[in-house]
């Protein structure tokens, strides 16, 4: 009966559906030229993207304007083997996104001011939560990708100051502001025999919460720039209570709500930017993502953990790792209006092998890139024109489950659900468009 009432009073929180895990910049990138040199701009974004790539970037221009628009499709399949008791699972959704920004000078040249947003098109916020080790058979008995399937749908706001405290350094600084909600409900279940007839009252708060985006720029010259960037790791819970409330039965008691539907870890970059020749840019960057800090859906530290009955002892298996993510990025001047961009990053999966209890599905990453710019004068700037292409493939994963302590030959999956394992593959495909004007 309790169970009933748990899934009655939680449903409150099912209301924000849809898919959200880390953030569309982490993944996909800001603007289109970004993209297209795979990432790698920590030493070479100047204009309102460097909010996001290196907030000190934002001095090396007086004022920018810039949008730019993504469209994303999910091609993404888990398929457990034979004999497993979980369905097959393809992903074919999209995201839709707009990112606008900034910067300006106030006519002081040392000083600078920016704000990078990113606003999706589908929903102002899109969210779901479930388990992964099948707890939710009862609704989908489906697994799913724990990072990449489960993407983004929130806004992003970049505020940002930016100070040249020498001619050849810049140090930034704003913060990455996010959404928190505080939930409260009040359950009243008057007839245990009708549970159609459940009065639900809720009291949500939702509150502001940022970490901080810094940066430091070296440019001694136009050729030559280095970049270091860091930004806090943040995340989207729900807190909050439920309280029950059964007349009937003379039961009243209280459920803590303590749920993430959004995680972005903690990452530091750092990049070099380097003109060999006037018609050449090369960028390069290496970045630290914190993934140990990764916590799942239910606010749990997803570790291969499960219990050894035959001791009813905590068996430990490894945490998620942190990663260190490498991006190489080319621009080439054809002439003075068109220019041309290809780029690629390689991205490992923060996650163990998942061979007991957990199903944590991810998959290494390759991802490639390219884009073309085209540049036209006007008053005292250029308006620039960008597209862009890029793609994540998935590289083949075979999870092999091993069979629980105490399994029954005869219904394996249910002491280590998955068993005896699944494979996860697929690919991610993004393109669009940019319009910025620099002056």
């Amino acid at each position: 009966m309790q169970k009933k009432l748990t899934i009655v009073s939680l449903i409150i929180l099912f209301f924000l559906k849809g898919n959200a895990r880390a953030s569309v910049f982490d993944t996909f990138g800001v603007d289109s030229q970004g993209i297209a040199m795979g990432n790698a701009r920590t030493a070479s974004a100047t204009d309102w993207t460097a909010t996001y790539y290196n907030p000190a970037g934002i001095t090396q221009q007086k004022k920018t304007l810039g949008a730019s628009f993504m469209f994303i499709w999910n091609h993404l399949d888990v398929k457990p083997f034979p004999g497993s008791t979980g369905l097959e699972n393809k992903d074919s959704s999209n995201i839709q996104g707009l990112s606008l920004g900034l910067t300006y000078d106030f006519g002081v040249d040392i000083f600078r001011v920016g704000l990078g947003l990113y606003l999706p098109l589908n929903d102002v916020q899109e969210q779901i939560t479930h388990w992964a080790d099948e707890r939710e058979a009862f609704f989908t008995n489906k697994l799913y990708f724990e990072i990449y399937e489960n993407r983004t749908e929130h806004q992003i706001i970049l505020p940002t100051v930016a100070l040249k405290v020498l001619p050849y350094l810049s140090i930034g600084g704003g913060v990455s502001l996010f959404i928190r909600s505080i939930t409260y409900s009040n359950v009243y279940l008057p007839n245990v025999l009708n549970q159609s007839d459940v009065f639900i009252n809720i009291n949500n708060v939702q509150k502001y919460t940022y970490v901080p985006n810094l940066g430091v720029l070296f440019h001694p010259s136009n050729d030559f720039k280095i970049g270091i960037s860091y930004m806090g790791q943040d995340s989207f819970p729900i807190e909050g209570a439920s309280y029950v409330d059964v007349p009937q039965l003379g039961q009243h008691f209280t459920q803590t709500i303590e749920q993430i539907v959004f995680y972005t870890p903690a990452h530091i970059s750092a990049g070099i930017m380097y003109k060999p020749t006037s018609s050449v840019e090369l960028n390069a960057d290496i970045t630290w993502v914190g993934w140990s800090g990764y916590k799942d859906n239910h606010n749990e530290v997803p570790q291969t953990s499960w219990i050894d009955p035959s001791t009813n002892s905590l068996q430990q298996g490894q945490a998620w790792s942190d990663i260190y993510v490498p991006r190489i990025g080319l621009k080439y001047l054809a002439d003075s209006s068109w220019s041309f961009m290809a780029g690629y990053f390689y991205e490992p999966s923060p996650v163990p092998p998942q061979m007991q209890r957990s199903n944590y599905v991810d998959n290494v990453a390759n991802v490639i890139s390219a884009g073309s710019g085209y540049k036209v004068p006007y008053r005292e700037g250029n308006i620039n024109f960008v597209i862009h292409a890029q793609a994540h493939i998935l590289g083949d994963r075979k999870t092999y489950k091993e069979i629980a302590v105490d399994a029954d030959p005869n219904t394996p999956g249910i002491q280590n659900p998955g068993y005896p394992g699944y494979e996860s593959k697929g690919y991610i495909f993004d393109t669009g468009f940019e319009v910025s004007y620099g002056f």
